[in-house]
């Protein structure tokens, strides 16, 4: 978290208060990334406003953001979203323990929420984390997992044929011209978080 300048009250001094996600323009990212960046942003954002601290700043973003919002499928391909709203509420003064072996969402689905949603959260992150791992597993991490394709389009893509990016013959043996990158970009899952 980048920071933006703020005046102490009646100190004369100027502090960095962060602003979540600076230098982020949230047009730059689709509804929902951008909802919850605007939102996070509005928290302790008004200079005349007693900020909400600790606890009750957790309690704050948990009752925003539950656990089937925080961790949409449309939020889980944006990383740096929950990196940044762990250092959000540390600067706030919620106790966090960051563990950098342990993944953001991992962290968050703990320390969040409390009771059913603790647990919801948590069920969805696991599934998540072993989603990813699966397709870590399948690629070692350095090529986009083929396993989310089928059929032709995987065999077509698949980086063990020495033949793959040239043409290829169905079984009727006649040829089949490669796709486009941009069509083929979309069989590649993205890394979740």
């Amino acid at each position: 978290m980048a920071g933006s300048t703020g005046s102490k009250a009646g100190s004369g001094m100027e502090n960095t208060v962060p602003i979540f996600m600076d230098g982020l323009d949230t047009g730059d990212l689709p509804l929902v990334p951008a909802g919850f960046v605007r939102t996070i942003r509005t928290i302790n954002g008004s200079k005349d406003a007693v900020p909400i601290l600790g606890d009750d700043f957790k309690r704050k973003v948990a009752n925003l953001f539950p656990p089937e919002r925080l961790f949409y499928a449309d939020m889980l391909v944006l990383p740096l979203l929950y990196e940044d709203l762990i250092t959000c509420l540390q600067y706030w003064k919620a106790v966090v323990t960051e563990d950098t072996s342990v993944r953001a969402t991992t962290v968050l689905a703990h320390i969040l929420y409390e009771g059913d949603q603790q647990d919801a959260a948590i069920k969805m992150v696991e599934a998540d984390n072993r989603k990813y791992e699966r397709s870590q597993d399948a690629t070692d991490g350095t090529v986009p997992p083929v396993v989310t394709m089928r059929g032709q389009d995987a065999r077509l893509f698949s980086p063990t044929r020495p033949e793959a990016g040239i043409r290829r013959h169905d079984k009727a043996t006649r040829h089949v011209p490669l796709r486009t990158a941009a069509k083929r970009a979309t069989y590649f899952a993205m890394e979740p978080v």
